[in-house]
């Protein structure tokens, strides 16, 4: 059910699109070449992160999609660095009883040894 809902919007959005841009390319065949863009950037006194998210959505669904994926990226690698630190911190202390565990060992296995070099 899901999937055929997603198709159909997904089937609706790309004729919406292409709709205006083959009416416009078909719509006088003999007209003189026009350039899409110029050479010279126009200057701009906005901020750059203000232009893109201006050009982001002017994209549409698209650019809503790609800010939200940008939000929910830094917001899952904020918890990602929470979560890498924690661990960080428990693995150094398991790291530490670990040490001293074998620390003890040692001490143990040095005094085995005594004993057995006593008895012979």
């Amino acid at each position: 059910m899901r999937s055929v809902f997603i198709l159909s919007i997904w089937i609706w959005a790309a004729v919406a699109w292409a709709s205006p841009v083959i009416h416009d390319r078909h719509d006088d065949p003999y007209r003189e070449h026009r350039p899409m863009y110029s050479r010279v950037p126009e200057k701009t006194t906005a901020d750059p992160s203000e232009q893109i998210f201006e050009v982001l959505i002017d994209q549409g669904i698209a650019g809503v999609g790609l800010i939200f994926l940008s939000w929910f990226i830094w917001k899952t690698n904020g918890q990602a660095r929470t979560d890498r630190r924690e661990l960080e911190g428990r693995l150094i202390a398991l790291i530490e009883k670990t040490n001293t565990t074998l620390v003890e060992q040692k001490a143990q296995l040095e005094n085995i040894g005594r004993e057995l070099e006593r008895i012979r």
